[in-house]
């Protein structure tokens, strides 16, 4: 869980795994880290791990803007404060991780693509299912439709989106071309 915020995916992946299984939970803003883990000790979730720092595409210290309207917003990229908190970046594919991991959830405020970057090996040899926030309408590390692009050079993952969006309850369907990606949104990446 890769920008897991106060740790409501965290908690229903834990759930889903119970005790045989295990969560990563990556969050960075002191904050909201507090929350994350006052959560994970509320609902005795012994198999979510917590990290608190960010991942990216190298290892780096660098400054997170958090958002004081939506504790989710906080964003390297989008300056929302004058407050900003120094963070530290290390990379998925470095963490020595021995387990197959199973998914991979990316919601990191335009971050996305450093994030995969950095996981590169892990998603060559796991195949994660990947659940990534796709925007194209505010700042990203990547270009409009470069996300995409590298998750198709990869040529394993079969892209999808939530036919009426992510606030509502539908099937999936398949993301065939640039032309059909959302403007703000989630994508199901699927080998």
């Amino acid at each position: 869980d890769v920008g897991a915020n106060i740790g409501w995916l965290s908690l229903v992946g834990a759930k889903r795994v119970a005790k045989k299984g295990k969560v990563l939970a990556f969050e960075p803003v002191p904050s909201t880290f507090d929350i994350l883990k006052s959560n994970k000790i509320l609902n005795q979730f012994s198999q979510i791990e917590l990290n608190q720092f960010a991942l990216g595409n190298k290892e780096e210290s660098l400054t997170i803007y958090p958002e004081k309207e939506n504790r989710g917003g906080a964003s390297i990229l989008n300056h929302q404060s004058e407050n900003g908190v120094k963070i530290e970046i290390k990379k998925l594919d470095d963490l020595n991780i021995k387990s197959t991991i199973n998914v991979i959830k990316v919601d990191v405020e335009g971050f996305e693509l450093d994030v995969l970057k950095g996981a590169l090996k892990t998603i060559i040899k796991d195949k994660p299912k990947l659940i990534i926030e796709h925007s194209i309408d505010r700042n990203n590390t990547a270009e409009k439709f470069e996300i995409y692009n590298w998750l198709i050079d990869l040529g394993f993952y079969k892209i999808y989106k939530l036919k009426k969006g992510k606030e509502r309850k539908s099937q999936l369907t398949e993301i065939k071309s640039i032309q059909d990606l959302p403007e703000h949104d989630n994508i199901f990446c699927m080998a």
